[in-house]
């Protein structure tokens, strides 16, 4: 029964990838990528503070983690399907991987073809 059940949510994922593919494909070009980006800032008591050496962001795209120095101050994902809604979250690590901050989760519709800017995040340091 278990084995069934794994089967009919496989065909029911597989029947929504389709759809979408074929949604935003456009013409059959069968291209349906997008990228997500962010943008942060650090604070602590109210003001901006840098990064620390060896500090890294990511942009946690469902399962999928983006990382970047966070020094850079902003970020693009590798391509991901476009036309989909993805729960996307980011979180600050210092140089030993300790989590600092991370943004609570939010469900964000990529669309096709696009760079989806979820803007500036900002990741406060004060305990």
């Amino acid at each position: 029964m278990t084995r069934h059940l794994l089967q009919k949510i496989g065909l029911g994922v597989l029947a929504v990838v389709c759809t979408g593919a074929i949604g935003c494909g456009g013409g059959g070009s069968g291209s349906c990528g997008a990228n997500v980006a962010a943008e942060w800032v650090l604070t602590e008591n109210g003001a901006q503070v840098s990064c620390l050496p060896g500090d890294e962001v990511d942009i946690n795209v469902e399962s999928m983690q983006a990382p970047f120095a966070c020094g850079a101050m902003a970020g693009t994902t590798p391509t991901l399907a476009g036309g989909v809604s993805y729960n996307i979250s980011l979180t600050l690590f210092d140089a030993s991987n300790n989590v600092l901050s991370q943004t609570p989760t939010n469900n964000v519709f990529v669309p096709c073809g696009t760079v989806t800017d979820i803007g500036v995040v900002e990741f406060s340091l004060t305990p």
